[in-house]
Parts: structure tokens; C-alpha cells; sequence
């Protein structure tokens, strides 16, 4: 399919050579440009032959330009998020044998011994050549990547060190091709870049997507949309942001979603940017049908998908002409799907060539983790990870993401973790700038929405927000709930009541008949 992207990009380029292909606050790329400028950077790029090449760039249209070119020339690309910590930038570099990395400014991970060699590129961007001597930092070993590699994402994952996730150009075109196809009747015509490029869902769904359209691709430095990190900040300056440039499309994190529909000092922003917005599709993790309604009351064009990273991204996807809230869509058509006898939602089809450093398979099952209800007609319901399930002392099985989508209802409740087991009662870990009082008000309008055996007992007050630079969120935003549990857990011990809470028995409704026994 790497053929077939050429061929659209020369498309475009006869077609409509003056229209704007890519754009941020720095410059504008024509299409009659951007295969000129992806070829000046293919050469540029000889010295490092056909080894994998790290990219640690700002978002902007040179971290596109330089994927595109890398794509072209057949090296591995290897995206480095700024937000890595630097034992997981060593994790990676090693892991993967980098010996070439192109930057727009030196990280500051990157010590000068680190360096052999450096060649200066087009659009100011520089080409490393990573010395050997830094054989503590990078393996020794030949490239265990292979042939058809295109692409290895690390997924900073729930536990440990990331996981390098290797895909072929087929795999992530193949979604981009399918993403395109189901939004062609919206005629979108320009997408804004929100997430960092270096996470495959922006990239994929959002880049790639965009230029199969042959839409203009908007892409400003995360820096100027008020993220820091992996975290966005200025919530104004993001809005602000994307008024100003009017796109058609943007991806957006369950998180995101929340924060901007429950925060009334962003309504003016907001109403401006529905005015011109007419898709935003929301994944990453599990939102509730309430924030979504809450939303598309707000105006907020917002649908509800599902992905993940050993299936290029986007697995299903909502869309105004065919959207059931509370599902995630149809499953895009280049996949097949079963469930286990468990209800875990098995995948096969467009999946990945398997994890860097482990044996590699022609035909791979994904086994996703994930509790779904499939329908007849591939539409996709998730519920929850199966890993997850919390086990009572009464027998009951709850799943955590259920009570703690509900508790996104409560804008006081800005970070929601539910913990428990048969020995613990059910636990929230609870961050909030919000007045104990408050937290408390929250929390039994939470209780009164809850069964019984599914109500919050006891909470803990963390003393700061969760990120992926502490170590307790992946990439995506999703919770690391081993780290979580293992960092909290002194805390937790129920003779420690010095930090914990409970909460206050009269909003409990007491109904013995629904606890006794077990789950069947």
C-alpha cells in the first residue's frame, strides 16, 4: 500500500497543486510542494542507509515530512515521546539498536559522548549518528527488526518497561485507507493535529487519514496548544489555539473530553470552536454515554472509538450517519472478531508482525484483554479489561471502569481510581483542587447512582495529579493500576487511618439480599 500513498500524494498534487497540504504557525506546505520536499529529505537521509531511525521532533509539518520521507526510503521509523522518561528513552534506544536519530533540538537525554557524528538537514532539523561507545546505553546486538518493518511504537503499557509494537506500512495504511473511506460523506477538508505525532493514534488516524482525503493536515507545536509533556495545561490557549486555525476534525483523549465540557469558564472558546468543527472522535479509553450526550448538547461533534496499538490504531469508530452511544462503532472492515467464552475480544486481520524481541508470526490473534459485546453486525460495546475485574469479599465481580466512568459524571472527582479485593474494601484514590466537603458531596451522589455492592467505601486524597511523568498513566492516559496499586499500598492498609477517609455509611443503601452470594 506504500505505492498506493504515493500515488494519492501525486494525485492531489495534479489535482489541486495551490491548496495547502500541511500547515503550522512556522510555514505552509502546498501539494504541489510536499513530494518535492519529501524527496529533498529522502536523499538528505543516504547516510544512514536502511537502519531504524529514532524521531524525537516537535509536532509541526517537519516531523510529517520526515516520516513520509523515511516511509519512502524503507527505514524503520522509531518515534521517541518527549514525555519518556529518560530510563525509558534508554529502554528504547537499546531495545531497538538505534544508531540514528533526527532531532529539531538536542533532548536532554542526549549527551555530546553520545554522539559520533551529526549532519545538518532541510527544514533545520539535524541527522545523529549515535556513537558505539555507548555500549551501556545501546545494544551491541545486530537489528532484530527484520523485513516489512515500517514502524515500532512503544506503548508505555500498565507495568514495566515500554513494549516496541512492529508494524509494516500495509498495517497503518490499511486503517488510514478504512478511516478515510467511513468519513468520505463528510467531505472533511481539514484535520488538526492535537495529540503528540508520535503517538500512533495522531499519526495514523489523524495524518495519514487526512492525506489520503487529500485534506490539509493543521499541525501546531504542542508547546503553543498549552500541553507540557503529556499533559495539557492551558486549557484557554488550547481553544484558542484551534479557533484560530478552523479545522473540520480532531482527535481528542476521554480526559480532554471531560475537562472541556465540564469546565463553564471555557463556553465562549468552546462555542466558537463548534461553529466550525464537525467531527471530533474521542478514544483512548472508556467514555460514558452521559459525557458523551453531555457533550453533543454542548454542540461538540464528539463519537466514540476504539483501538489499539498491535492493530495500527483505530479498530472501530462511531460517525454522525451510523453512531450508537454507549458502543464504539462497527469494526472497521479489514478486521474479524470473535469473543472468548470470557467475553475478551479477540482480533485478527490487520494485526501487528509482532513485539520487538519476540518470535514473530505470519498470521497473529490479538487477544485484546478487553470485555465487549460484539453484535451480529460487528458493532462493538467495550466494558472493561478482564485483568482488571475486582473480586469482593462477598464474591461480587465489578469492574472498575464502570464505577469509575460514573464517577466522571462529578467534575469534582477530577482523578478517579477504584481499588479493592476481597481483603479491601472498595478504595477510591481521589485527586481534586476541590474542598473535602465537596469531594464528600460527589462521592455520595456517587454511592446513591451505585448498587450496593459496587459503592465507594473508603478514599484516599492524592496529594498530586497522576501522569505519565510519575510513573501512574501510559501515553494514552490510561491508568498503570499495578504501579498504582503497589505505590499506594502502605497507604491503603486499613489500619492506616491517618490518610484514609470513609465514607459516610447514611448514603449506603443497606440491601443484603444484593450482596450475598455470587456472580451467575
Amino acid at each position: 500500500m506504500r505505492q498506493q500513498l504515493w500515488h494519492r500524494l501525486r494525485h492531489w498534487q495534479q489535482t489541486k497543486p495551490a491548496s495547502l497540504a500541511l500547515e503550522d504557525e512556522n510555514q505552509q506546505v502546498t501539494w504541489e510542494q510536499l513530494p518535492h520536499l519529501i524527496e529533498t529529505v529522502t536523499d538528505a537521509l543516504a547516510p544512514c542507509g536502511g537502519q531504524a531511525v529514532g524521531l524525537q521532533l516537535e509536532n509541526g509539518c517537519p516531523w510529517v515530512i520526515v516520516d513520509l520521507a523515511l516511509l519512502s526510503r524503507g527505514n524503520p521509523v522509531v518515534p521517541l515521546p518527549s514525555f519518556f522518561s529518560q530510563a525509558q528513552i534508554s529502554h528504547v534506544l537499546n531495545d531497538a539498536n538505534l544508531q540514528w536519530l533526527i532531532v529539531d533540538q538536542p533532548p536532554h537525554w542526549l549527551q555530546p559522548a553520545l554522539i559520533q557524528q551529526q549532519w545538518s538537514l532541510p527544514l533545520g532539523l539535524s541527522l545523529i549518528q549515535l556513537t558505539p561507545a555507548n555500549s551501556a546505553l545501546l545494544a551491541s546486538q545486530s537489528s532484530r527488526l527484520g523485513r516489512g518493518v515500517a514502524k515500532v511504537t512503544y506503548t508505555s503499557g500498565t507495568t514495566g518497561q515500554p513494549k516496541g509494537v512492529m508494524l509494516s506500512a500495509t498495517h497503518q495504511l490499511r486503517v488510514a485507507q478504512a478511516l478515510a473511506d467511513r468519513l468520505a460523506p463528510l467531505g472533511l477538508q481539514r484535520h488538526g493535529c492535537c495529540l503528540p505525532l508520535a503517538v500512533l493514534l495522531e499519526n495514523v488516524a489523524g495524518v495519514y487519514t487526512a492525506l489520503w482525503q487529500g485534506a490539509t493536515v493543521v499541525i501546531p507545536a504542542l508547546s503553543s496548544q498549552g500541553w507540557q509533556q503529556s499533559r495539557l495545561v492551558d486549557w484557554t490557549q488550547y481553544l484558542a489555539t484551534w479557533v484560530c486555525f478552523q479545522p473540520d476534525s480532531l482527535i481528542w483523549l476521554p480526559a480532554m473530553l471531560r475537562h472541556i465540557v465540564q469546565q463553564p469558564d471555557l463556553s465562549l472558546l468552546k462555542d466558537k470552536l463548534t461553529a466550525g468543527v464537525r467531527f471530533i472522535a474521542v478514544g483512548g479509553g472508556k467514555v460514558t454515554s452521559a459525557l458523551l450526550q453531555q457533550a453533543q448538547h454542548q454542540g461538540l461533534p464528539v463519537y466514540e472509538g476504539y483501538g489499539l496499538s498491535e492493530c495500527a490504531s483505530v479498530v472501530a469508530l462511531n460517525t454522525p450517519f451510523d453512531n450508537v452511544p454507549g458502543s464504539v462503532g462497527h469494526l472497521l472492515p479489514h478486521l474479524q472478531a470473535q469473543c472468548s467464552a470470557q467475553g475478551e475480544l479477540i482480533l485478527q486481520g490487520n494485526t501487528f508482525l509482532g513485539y520487538l524481541g519476540q518470535p514473530r508470526s505470519a498470521k497473529r490473534s490479538v487477544c485484546t484483554g478487553d470485555l465487549v459485546r460484539l453484535s451480529s453486525s460487528s458493532r462493538l460495546t467495550v466494558y472493561g479489561r478482564c485483568k482488571n475485574t475486582i473480586v469482593t469479599s462477598y464474591g461480587r465481580n465489578i469492574n472498575p471502569e464502570w464505577v469509575e466512568a460514573e464517577a466522571e459524571a462529578y467534575p469534582t472527582l477530577q482523578q478517579f481510581v477504584l481499588l479493592g479485593n476481597e481483603h479491601m474494601d472498595l478504595t477510591a484514590l481521589i485527586f481534586s483542587t476541590a474542598l473535602e466537603d465537596d469531594i464528600i458531596h460527589s462521592l455520595l451522589a456517587l454511592n446513591k447512582s451505585l448498587p450496593d455492592y459496587a459503592q465507594v467505601r473508603r478514599w484516599l486524597r492524592l496529594v498530586e495529579p497522576m501522569t505519565v511523568s510519575n510513573g501512574l498513566l501510559t501515553s494514552n492516559g490510561r491508568l498503570r493500576r499495578q504501579v498504582i496499586q503497589e505505590r499506594f499500598q502502605t497507604d491503603l492498609m486499613a489500619s492506616n487511618q491517618s490518610k484514609l477517609r470513609m465514607v459516610p455509611t447514611t448514603a449506603i443503601t443497606n440491601n443484603v439480599a444484593a450482596v450475598v452470594g455470587t456472580d451467575g
